[in-house]
């Protein structure tokens, strides 16, 4: 709009206009002068847009690794966060299978007739079969906090992308509407200036 303001009124009158209007020799000096200075704007306009087509450039180049590195983290945070749903319910099926058996052993064994030598023997077996599952139990628990923790990092690493990828993203969509919007006004200016010129017989 504000580039339209400046064209002068000489050269934003219709066809129509100049067809009805005789143009003098004065005019049309005074027309090419006008073209003249719209030149000038024009000039310094594209000047303008070349240098936001470059800065452009620069942030959608510093953009796009840092778009692959989000991908790269998210892939590998949505990897571990399946391996640590797996383990965490393969690890709490375990345990409550072996808590079970150890309840029952137990049970069995207080019952059991102390003179039922081989019925004892057998339940003093199944119950330290029990807790040695048991004790292998709470070390996967152990490996599996570790992978959680391993999980929370990954998470915090893959939103600090995203908010490196949010710091650049606002600024490229401000610099690509600037871009449309000078090339919309400069182009609407060349136009103004062409039909001047043509009509002008310049």
């Amino acid at each position: 709009l504000i580039l339209f303001l400046l064209i002068p009124k000489s050269i934003t009158m219709t066809s129509e206009e100049y067809t009805n209007t005789s143009i003098s020799q004065d005019e049309i000096e005074r027309h090419a002068k006008d073209i003249r200075q719209m030149k000038k704007v024009v000039a310094n306009q594209q000047f303008e847009l070349d240098n936001s087509i470059r800065m452009l450039d620069e942030m959608i180049n510093a953009y796009k690794p840092l778009q692959a590195e989000f991908e790269v983290e998210e892939k590998k945070v949505a990897e571990i966060k399946k391996r640590c749903e797996e383990d965490g319910a393969s690890i709490a099926k375990e345990k409550e299978k072996w808590n079970a058996m150890l309840v029952t052993r137990t049970k069995n064994d207080n019952a059991t007739a102390l003179d039922d030598e081989e019925g004892m023997k057998v339940q003093k077996e199944s119950i330290q079969l029990a807790k040695k599952k048991l004790e292998d139990v709470a070390v996967a628990e152990e490996r599996w906090q570790k992978a959680k923790e391993i999980w929370a990092e990954a998470e915090s690493r893959l939103a600090d992308c995203a908010n490196n990828l949010a710091t650049l993203k606002n600024p490229i969509e401000s610099e690509t509407r600037r871009v449309k919007c000078l090339e919309g006004a400069l182009s609407g200016l060349q136009k103004e200036i062409d039909k001047t010129c043509a009509l002008i017989g310049s």
